[in-house]
């Protein structure tokens, strides 16, 4: 479970590295006449909402692409970012070397590149002395003038960044991305009407964008919509599994506490309060759980690193053109908090029923029927019976979502893509 939840904790609850990050949204524009739904605005759309919105402190636009880099020995072909020159400003990046783009240099072109973390140490050698250095991309030069932070691959993994120029953002026309920094005290419902009215003045300026709205989304959402189904299902199921392990240990150890009667009959005999052997029967427990949250979080130390073998690292998004960079799964602080919380919590519900079963047991019965053999009362059977039940339950609702989720994921693989995809057809000159 430990496992399975360092990659909730990654994907979902970690906080975006951006600033305001719970105030960021994602705007497409969509048509539905033409059925299209979530693509990317022209440049033109975007000066037009920048220009006339009010509920976004600031917009950003940017474009996925690649380049080729050479003059730095073999030609290499890189993940590139073309960005808007608020790029810094409005995430809040704080460089590793140099800087960001200025908001002055969008008037006119400026051949300025930042470069991504990952390929600052890959291509450069973390060299501290890179800004200020020149760089060929797609034949041109550049000016390296600052290097990514390494956390922002999380939302850009990307290798080279350069700038848009005003005039180059106006003949865009389209397939750009948008994000939009909501107004304090505006809501995404608000900021999504007047979206709404600017897309019907936008239509009547430009009478070829009639029949386009607006989609406006949380960053975040985007990122984990698609994936939080599935990874609280996986959550679910683990917790019934941990659920089935420790109604098991506690049906051994009321097991265990049958054979201790005679012990605890003894004990009480010798003027040994209840209190005080309800409290020896959870220090027992509570010490076996807590091994065994230490031994589950080293095997979790490893499962994570597996994770991060197999897990991928980019998971598209349906309907957005798009993909997004998972964080890297690792053991956090958090993990480690959970397990020794739920380890702790574990000894104590499950030492306690035990304890009650056997402290209700009459004295002078106990030791006279020590030498024939022991047997569990009345509640002791309800309460075994009771634990057998769940797990029984529990167990079976793992199997019929196994089951499912096996027939869903072979009727996947039956599915008729409308193609071969163990042919090709050579293409004629």
């Amino acid at each position: 479970m430990k496992a399975i939840f360092n990659v909730v904790h990654a994907t979902l609850l970690q906080p975006l590295p951006t600033r305001q990050g719970n105030r960021l949204v994602v705007i497409w524009v969509n048509n539905l006449e033409q059925s299209w739904s979530r693509i990317g605005p022209t440049g033109q759309d975007y000066l037009d909402w920048k220009e006339q919105s009010k509920s976004f402190d600031d917009l950003f636009l940017f474009e996925h692409g690649t380049g080729t880099v050479t003059g730095l020995g073999e030609p290499e072909q890189v993940a590139g970012l073309r960005v808007t020159t608020n790029f810094g400003e409005f995430f809040g990046i704080k460089p590793v070397l140099g800087r960001t783009f200025r908001l002055e240099e969008a008037g006119s072109r400026h051949n300025f590149a930042i470069l991504g973390y990952g390929y600052w140490q890959r291509r450069f050698g973390s060299d501290p002395s890179v800004a200020g250095r020149g760089m060929t991309l797609n034949g041109e030069e550049y000016t390296i003038i600052g290097v990514l932070p390494a956390d922002f691959a999380a939302l850009f993994p990307t290798d080279v960044v350069v700038p848009f120029d005003t005039d180059w953002v106006k003949r865009v026309d389209g397939d750009l991305g948008v994000f939009g920094r909501l107004t304090s005290g505006v809501t995404l419902g608000q900021a999504s009407g007047e979206m709404n009215v600017i897309a019907e003045r936008i239509a009547t300026a430009r009478p070829l964008r009639k029949g386009f709205g607006t989609v406006l989304v949380p960053l975040e959402a985007v990122r984990v919509e698609y994936l939080r189904p599935a990874l609280l299902v996986l959550l679910v199921a683990v917790g019934f599994v941990l659920l089935i392990s420790c109604a098991n240990v506690a049906n051994l150890i009321l097991a265990r506490s049958v054979a201790r009667q005679r012990e605890m009959a003894i004990r009480m005999a010798l003027g040994a309060g209840r209190l005080r052997l309800i409290r020896q029967f959870l220090a027992e427990s509570t010490m076996l759980a807590l091994l065994g949250g230490t031994a589950g979080a080293l095997l979790a130390l490893w499962s994570t690193d597996l994770l991060n073998v197999f897990v991928p690292s980019r998971i598209p998004v349906p309907n957005a053109a798009d993909a997004v960079t998972l964080q890297g799964i690792h053991m956090s602080s958090a993990a480690v908090a959970l397990t020794m919380v739920i380890s702790l919590l574990t000894g104590i519900v499950f030492g306690v029923i035990p304890a009650l079963q056997s402290l209700r047991c009459n004295v002078n019965e106990s030791l006279k029927e020590g030498g024939r053999g022991f047997s569990i009362g009345p509640g002791g059977y309800r309460t075994r019976s009771t634990l057998v039940i769940v797990e029984s339950a529990l167990a079976f609702v793992l199997v019929i979502g196994a089951g499912l989720m096996i027939k869903s994921f072979w009727h996947l693989l039956e599915a008729n893509p409308g193609f071969r995809p163990d042919h090709h057809a050579d293409v004629a000159d």
